[in-house]
């Protein structure tokens, strides 16, 4: 079975790329918060299983948990980045290719009268009419093409 081209898995992966952005800043931070509490309530835990007569641990153990949504908030606007980034350059060439796929107009395609041509005298290669110099030897060519009507 052979594979065929379809724009649209462009347009549905660039749509997943969007959707992803839109919820990986969220998810990281929420689980930079609840790592940082995870790790303030151990820090406690140890803190308290030592010395069991201590009074309980201070304010900077609730600040493990603000560090950890900082630090989530911060990668995961990183990584929304990233992924809007990406979904730009997969619209961009899905912009591309539409544009190179359009079909060419039928009057773009027929010449309304057929394309003169120059030759060189010297090495006998034609080039469009307007040409000055040959490309093949450098020779100037003639300013106007021959006239084959015989008129």
């Amino acid at each position: 079975m052979a594979t065929r081209y379809d724009p649209n898995v462009l347009q549905k992966y660039a749509d997943q790329l969007y959707s992803q952005a839109r919820w990986v800043v969220a998810s990281l931070t929420a689980l930079g918060f609840f790592v940082g509490f995870a790790a303030s309530c151990i820090l406690a835990w140890a803190l308290l299983s030592r010395s069991p007569g201590a009074p309980p641990p201070g304010a900077w153990i609730l600040l493990l948990p603000l560090v950890g949504l900082a630090l989530g908030l911060a990668y995961g606007r990183g990584k929304a980045f990233q992924l809007r980034l990406e979904a730009q350059r997969t619209l961009c060439q899905l912009q591309i290719e539409q544009n190179t796929r359009r079909p060419v107009p039928a009057a773009a395609t027929t010449p309304s009268r057929p394309q003169q041509e120059v030759t060189c005298l010297k090495c006998a290669k034609s080039f469009p009419a307007g040409t000055k110099f040959c490309g093949h030897c450098g020779t100037s060519l003639p300013a106007a093409p021959p006239n084959l009507d015989g008129a």
